[in-house]
């Protein structure tokens, strides 16, 4: 299915997290996400349940909320159009924080777990954004007594708190390649097994000194 043209223009307008995207990039993530509408009072996202998607408001407002052990609702913060939300438990693995419940008729894009994976985290671009919001997201909840309990919470149970690890519901292999001018890094993740895992480094391309330095499980080389 192709990609609405408005939507694209949307995303990248309104959604700091697509503003460096590439355009292609963009398109694939958007021919493989779905498009949803809920209805006023109708949760998007419950409180406790596993991360399936990263969402992306396009239209209408909603309530990002915790409810305490006596019934009692907190609202943290409320979400407007080119409002991300469920990046957290997608970075960290941990089940939801908070409910996301529309307060109108909202229409919403679901980004599946192998596209946020294969297509969002490896855009530099995106990390920033996303590891800004997370930021922002943990001040909200620290404001709030019972926020704050359960951001503490995640955070000490999470294996990979910050989302320094990378993980997707089906074991993948991804090559991450930042070029430069006269170098070139490389990152490459087994989201099966960390172990894995190599990264490395050519700088001074061209040169006589021209050099490559690399690690991973078996070592360091040079």
């Amino acid at each position: 299915m192709d990609a609405p043209k408005d939507t694209l223009a949307f995303l990248k307008e309104r959604v700091s997290l697509f503003g460096e995207f590439p355009e292609t990039a963009l398109k694939e993530l958007v021919d493989g996400a779905r498009i949803d509408t809920f209805e006023p009072n109708e949760a998007i996202i419950a409180f406790g349940e596993e991360g399936r998607f990263l969402g992306v408001l396009l239209d209408g407002e909603a309530e990002v909320s915790t409810t305490d052990d006596g019934g009692e609702k907190h609202a943290i913060s409320n979400l407007a159009p080119g409002d991300i939300f469920g990046e957290m438990s997608l970075m960290t693995g941990d089940k939801t924080m908070a409910d996301v419940t529309c307060l109108t008729r909202c229409k919403v894009m679901l980004i599946p777990p192998i596209l946020f994976s294969s297509k969002l985290i490896t855009q530099p671009g995106a990390i920033k954004q996303i590891s800004k919001t997370i930021t922002d997201r943990l001040k909200a909840f620290a404001y709030d007594e019972r926020g704050g309990v359960l951001a503490a919470s995640a955070l000490a149970e999470s294996k990979d708190p910050y989302g320094l690890g990378l993980s997707s519901d089906q074991p993948m292999r991804l090559l991450v390649v930042n070029c430069g001018s006269s170098s070139l890094k490389y990152n490459l993740f087994d989201t099966a097994d960390e172990s894995r895992n190599a990264r490395g480094i050519v700088e001074r391309i061209g040169e006589e000194q021209a050099d490559h330095t690399g690690a991973s499980a078996k070592g360091e080389i040079e």
